[in-house]
């Protein structure tokens, strides 16, 4: 068996099944006051993602979850929704992440990726690249990164 029927066996995705254009629903998933303060702590200490009162008086005026939070979120509906089943040995680059509206607390951000190329790589065949536009929204549908 070759090397690549064999990886195919375990894995549904490999690169050459991803078509640019082709997208993919990552699901939700809603974070609490707990939650933001919680990975802020740890975190992202700003004063906007771990005091609700305090927040109200900075720009985001109130509570908001840590864009770094919100790119963990996103990053594990990603991975629940579609890496698990692929064939994939990492990522190489991002190439910009934009924070473009707060995640307040008991919102739902909902994740979904669109292929927009894929290439082989010219020394390894049996190997390529796929690059992804991965973009997360709230319940109205406004993006937040």
């Amino acid at each position: 068996m070759s090397a690549i029927a064999e990886r195919r066996r375990h894995r549904a995705f490999h690169w050459e099944d991803f078509r640019p254009a082709q997208s993919f629903a990552l699901g939700g998933c809603r974070l609490s006051s707990e939650d933001i303060i919680g990975f802020a702590t740890a975190y992202d200490p700003q004063v906007s993602h771990v005091d609700t009162e305090a927040a109200k008086t900075t720009f985001l005026g109130g509570l908001a979850a840590s864009g770094w939070h919100s790119c963990a979120v996103l990053m594990r509906l990603l991975h629940n929704a579609l890496l698990w089943r692929t064939a994939y040995i990492g990522m190489p680059r991002i190439d910009a992440i934009r924070w473009q509206a707060p995640l307040r607390p008991d919102q739902t951000i909902a994740g979904h990726t669109k292929c927009l190329a894929r290439r082989e790589i010219a020394d390894r065949p049996d190997w390529g690249i796929c690059e992804f536009q991965v973009e997360a929204v709230d319940e109205l549908g406004r993006s937040i990164a």
